[in-house]
């Protein structure tokens, strides 16, 4: 029977361990020297803001789970691009392969959002009484508007804190965001009317 040397295994020998030892840090400042290079991948570089600064808001298609019916936003009777608040003419987003293969077309959005300023009551449009009917049997089936915020997706949260007994920090550290987007509008059960969902 053959005895092992130096304790077992052949690799433990101090020679092959300063051997490895020796080789890692050959490798090591071999690569320190090295050109390292990256890529970028547009529309994912973060953005800082100051207060104040304008926010890209874009609206794209406005769907429904209950209908898979999408319409595109400017194609329904909501607020149109021809605004004074909205600045000069509407552009297309550029699209990403994920847009193109899921066929989605973001536009700018008839409104404006500011970074770190609330706002409340800023007035986009006046919507036609005429187009109520429209409007009615989209909120009935439940439409959502697709909405990205600084080329991130908006999604809806509902929150209840006082029907669910919490605070409103739990309540939004807790909850999942809803759906991709936000509700066109809801039927309001007690009133027995549709309201229109208007603000962001």
């Amino acid at each position: 029977m053959a005895k092992l040397r130096y304790g077992g295994w052949r690799g433990t020998h101090p020679g092959n361990q300063l051997l490895v030892v020796v080789t890692g840090l050959v490798l090591a400042l071999a690569g320190w020297g090295c050109r390292v290079e990256g890529f970028y991948l547009p529309g994912v570089a973060p953005q800082d803001f100051e207060k104040g600064d304008d926010v890209i808001v874009r609206v794209g298609r406005v769907a429904s789970a209950k209908t898979h019916i999408p319409f595109d936003y400017y194609d329904l009777p909501l607020c149109p691009y021809d605004l004074p608040l909205a600045g000069s003419s509407r552009k297309d987003a550029p699209a990403n392969l994920g847009e193109i293969l899921s066929a989605d077309r973001f536009h700018d959005a008839p409104f404006q959002l500011k970074a770190l300023m609330n706002e409340t009551c800023v007035p986009v449009c006046t919507l036609s009484s005429s187009n109520k009917q429209v409007l009615s049997s989209l909120i009935r089936d439940e439409y959502l508007v697709r909405i990205r915020i600084d080329n991130m997706p908006g999604m809806y949260l509902e929150t209840r804190p006082l029907v669910r007994g919490v605070s409103l920090d739990t309540e939004v550290t807790y909850e999942t965001p809803r759906d991709n987007g936000y509700p066109l509008g809801r039927y309001n059960n007690q009133e027995r009317r549709f309201e229109f969902n208007n603000h962001i």
